[in-house]
Formats: C-alpha cells, structure tokens, sequence
C-alpha cells in the first residue's frame, strides 16, 4: 500500500504561560483520563507535574489527523518502564517512551516486539508512536526483521526496522529528519495532530474516513 496522503491541519490554540491548572481541568481540556492518558504524558515528559495553561494549550486543540488515502500504522504505546523478565533473549533496556530517550533507545522500545499483522504493518510504511493519542515519533519501515514467540504465548510477536522521521526530544521541539519518501510538510501535520484509532491492543492502524 502506498505512504497515505496527509490531510492539512485546521485549527491552533494560543494560551496564558503563566496560570497553573489543576490535573483535573488539564485532563477535562485534554480529553483524556487524569489516571491513565495525563497520567502517561506527564510521566513521558511531555507535561510537568504542575502544568501551566501554556503546557496544556501545546497539545490542547489539535485537529485529529484525517487520511485522503492509504493507512497509517499507529503505536500506542506507554511511558518508558524497565524491559520486562519476560523477554529474556532481548537486550533492550526500555519499553515505552521519554523525551530523554536516545534514537536507539527509542527504536527498540518502539519496534519490537508487537503482535500484529507483519505484512500490513510494513505495507503501511508509515508507523507512528504516540502517547494519549499524541504523536512522540514517526518511523518510515523498510523491513520485517524477526518474528519470536516469548515464554508460553502461542502467537509471534514481530520487529520492524525503519528510519526515524521526526521525534520530540528532552525540551519537547520537534526534530524532523530529511527523507525522499515524504514531505518535511507532511510530517511536520502529522506530528502536530492527534491520532485516534479505534481497534484493539498497542498497534492500531488510521484509515480513511
């Protein structure tokens, strides 16, 4: 399946950088769960303990992204936490996401291993990872690397290798790497927008509406 087309964003919000805000009104303006989705953002660093209205006005608002055509792959994933027991024959330190994650870190944590369809995930070719629905990186796949089976699960978890695309890092500025296969424009919308997939598990995947 061909990269899908990007739909422009429509809308920005502009705040008060000084006025605190309770967790409870960021999570009701965020339209997420205070114990789960801001529970995650605020762990992963993309809010402070405290947040101001700016803080939350920075993901407050954004349009939700659309697809003219094709599919985007989307992981959704969780703040950064130790690699289990569970895959010992995995040398990864980190699931999950943090702003302070290196690019290596990140791409362990982000593609392996997941239970997914192997074939439309690197179709797709796109694959983001967002927290809350929030966008945090973007991958271009070029492969299907291993698929392995951990434990006693009866089905096989896959990892994908890609380039990085766009990242947010420690001061949450968004850093876009040049690539042939999609405009600086095209990920500069999708890094800005929410994304809301409506099936089960980490992976999830965007289609046209």
């Amino acid at each position: 399946m061909p990269i899908p087309t990007i739909r422009p964003p429509r809308n920005s919000s502009d705040a008060d950088p000084t006025r605190l805000v309770t967790r409870a009104e960021a999570a009701r303006r965020l339209d997420v769960n205070a114990s789960g989705g801001l529970r995650k953002m605020m762990r992963c660093g993309l809010l402070p303990q405290a947040p101001t209205d700016a803080d939350v006005a920075r993901w407050e608002g954004r349009p939700f992204l659309g697809l003219d055509s094709g599919e985007l792959t989307v992981l959704r994933t969780d703040s950064k936490e130790p690699s289990p027991p569970v895959y010992p024959t995995d040398p990864r330190r980190w699931l999950g996401f943090d702003v302070a994650m290196t690019d290596v870190e990140l791409e362990d944590a982000s593609l392996r291993w997941w239970r997914c369809k192997p074939a439309r995930v690197l179709s797709n070719e796109l694959f983001a990872v967002t927290i809350a629905e929030f966008p945090v990186a973007l991958y271009l796949l070029h492969e299907h690397v291993d698929h392995r089976r951990f434990g006693d699960e009866e089905f096989d978890r896959h990892r994908f290798a890609g380039a990085l695309l766009a990242r947010l890092d420690d001061n949450l500025k968004l850093d876009v790497r040049a690539s042939p296969a999609l405009s600086e424009s095209d990920v500069r919308t999708i890094m800005a927008s929410r994304i809301r997939t409506s099936s089960g598990g980490p992976i999830g995947y965007l289609e046209v509406d």
